[in-house]
């Protein structure tokens, strides 16, 4: 009889830890998918600040990355244009890009770089020079707003990537705004 009693006494152990332990576990697996969520949504409100703050600055300088992107193409409001413009955009963007640049991705800042640096402008011309566009004035020559002391704003040659840098660039935004852009 001692046996039996002993083995019901382990028994009633058990159901008394297993009784114990299951609030327990179900007290700490609350806690822990509530912490989970609070950080879930502590991410996506901060996400979504950065994405209202990447918006308003994309507003103030989309349209005169358009106007470089379309006075080098020779497209669109090309023509009410002036190199002394151009030159004055990219003066612009680059003092709201580099001055936002914690707001952007890597990527999308280092395609901004590439795209004003590299395709659309020619750097390091001397110490008091403006940059160059990267452009041959081309039917621009043709206008009569034209004034041949703008020759030596351009370089004389568009480069060959161009629009290829120009569309990643503007990938790139839209992903950091959080635009599905593969149509």
């Amino acid at each position: 009889m001692e046996k039996k009693n002993k083995v019901w006494n382990s028994l009633e152990i058990a159901k008394l830890i297993v009784g114990i332990a299951m609030p327990i576990s179900i007290a700490s697996f609350g806690v822990i998918t509530n912490m989970t969520l609070q950080e879930s949504n502590h991410n996506f409100s901060l996400n979504k600040i950065i994405i209202t703050k990447r918006a308003e600055i994309y507003e103030q300088i989309g349209e005169k990355l358009n106007n470089i992107y379309c006075y080098i193409e020779e497209v669109g409001e090309y023509k009410d244009m002036t190199p002394e413009t151009i030159l004055k955009y990219r003066r612009y963007l680059n003092t709201k890009m580099h001055s936002h640049k914690a707001f952007w991705s890597p990527e999308t800042f280092d395609l901004y770089l590439n795209y004003m640096d590299r395709e659309a402008f020619a750097l390091w011309q001397g110490e008091v020079t403006d940059a160059r566009i990267k452009d041959d004035p081309g039917q621009k020559r043709s206008l009569s707003s034209w004034q041949e002391d703008w020759n030596n704003r351009f370089t004389g040659m568009e480069s060959p990537t161009h629009k290829q840098s120009y569309e990643l660039l503007l990938n790139s935004i839209a992903n950091d705004l959080g635009i599905d852009n593969s149509r």
